[in-house]
């Protein structure tokens, strides 16, 4: 696999896993984030991507200077030379296919840490804008109860339980905003920009998870044909072979000895093949595990969401109509608002174990 086919296999790569945020990291906008331009930011300032590109270009320049020394033995006539003619090459293209795999693993990991990041920055921004439309909404109706109170029309009790429930909330948003700042300042270094720069707009209208997942045996299928242990063993494996097939033709003194030797190391390559396999089994088993509980996760949030929501409404109705207190209210207000902001995090972490399930079950990383 050259770098032309590496970069397409990469972008293809970033297309399954969401086509959608591509078109909004196509915006120029400086102001405006998005999880794609965050994970293309981060790529480009990794210091581990740079390295695996290093690393796959001198694979590549071994891999063509031992071409040159084959072809140039072969036109001398020095078939006998069977290391520089044969082994070689061999060698040298199975590093290549190597390092490439292991280039494209390393991208898609950074990509999905960037993710990670992201969705991070999205939950706090999320509690953030929930918890300070309901402090808002605690602050007035503190301020109305401590008139009240003044005038006689409220008793001390039911003041001082508005003033706790504000207090409580004003709190847990300045939590919210350090969480939101500690997000923002993890993101930018990530991406190599100033830790303290903020953004209008954090785009997520793609960032939805989808609603039913494969079944187990699918994803284990997926995962035995493409992740990058297993093609990089096979590759192994097929370099043994090659040298087998061109051992067995040979004409040489110590035919036996080098027969033997590399019979067994396909037997070590068939045996590494398969331990790979088996540890990527057990690894998706254990991984599915963690994403059907996500899904779960995500549709007891929304049942609660619903419900806290009707008890809100419900809630606003006899408040309307005086017949139940401010504080009453403002109880099932709050439960709105948490048992909302739990839905956005359920919502989002079962995204983004998708996604870490996708690329498991694709090249890799895996989910360790």
């Amino acid at each position: 696999m050259n770098r032309k086919k590496l970069i397409t296999f990469l972008i293809a790569g970033v297309m399954m896993v969401s086509s959608g945020n591509v078109i909004a990291a196509q915006n120029n906008n400086a102001d405006t984030l998005d999880i794609e331009k965050t994970a293309i930011e981060t790529i480009k300032n990794s210091t581990l991507i740079k390295t695996s590109i290093k690393q796959t270009e001198n694979a590549q320049n071994i891999y063509y200077n031992a071409k040159a020394a084959a072809q140039m033995g072969l036109s001398m006539g020095r078939g006998d030379l069977a290391k520089m003619v044969v082994y070689n090459p061999i060698s040298a293209e199975n590093l290549l296919n190597q390092f490439i795999t292991n280039e494209v693993v390393n991208t898609n990991s950074v990509r999905i840490d960037a993710y990670s990041k992201f969705i991070s920055l999205l939950k706090a921004n999320y509690a953030v804008n929930i918890q300070k439309e309901l402090n808002d909404s605690l602050k007035k109706a503190n301020t109305k109860a401590q008139l009240q109170l003044s005038n006689g029309s409220i008793s001390k009790s039911n003041a001082r339980l508005a003033e706790i429930n504000y207090l409580k909330s004003d709190y847990k948003l300045t939590n919210f905003e350090k969480s939101l700042d500690s997000a923002y300042m993890d993101i930018n270094l990530a991406m190599g920009r100033d830790i303290s720069k903020s953004y209008a707009a954090l785009i997520d209208n793609n960032i939805v998870p989808v609603k039913k997942i494969k079944s187990l045996d699918d994803y284990i299928k997926d995962a035995l044909v493409s992740r990058g242990e297993i093609v990089n063993a096979q590759s192994t494996l097929d370099a043994k072979k090659k040298e087998f097939e061109y051992d067995k033709g040979s004409l040489r003194t110590d035919y036996m000895f080098y027969v033997k030797k590399t019979q067994y190391e396909i037997d070590r390559a068939e045996s590494d093949l398969e331990k790979a396999k088996i540890n990527i089994q057990l690894e998706i088993t254990n991984g599915y595990k963690t994403l059907v509980g996500c899904m779960k996760a995500m549709e007891n949030q929304q049942i609660n969401y619903d419900l806290a929501k009707s008890n809100y409404e419900s809630a606003k109705i006899k408040y309307d109509n005086d017949t139940i207190t401010i504080n009453q209210f403002l109880e099932a207000e709050s439960a709105k608002a948490e048992a909302q902001i739990n839905l956005k995090n359920a919502q989002l972490d079962a995204w983004l174990e998708q996604v870490k399930m996708n690329n498991a079950t694709g090249v890799g990383p895996g989910l360790k």
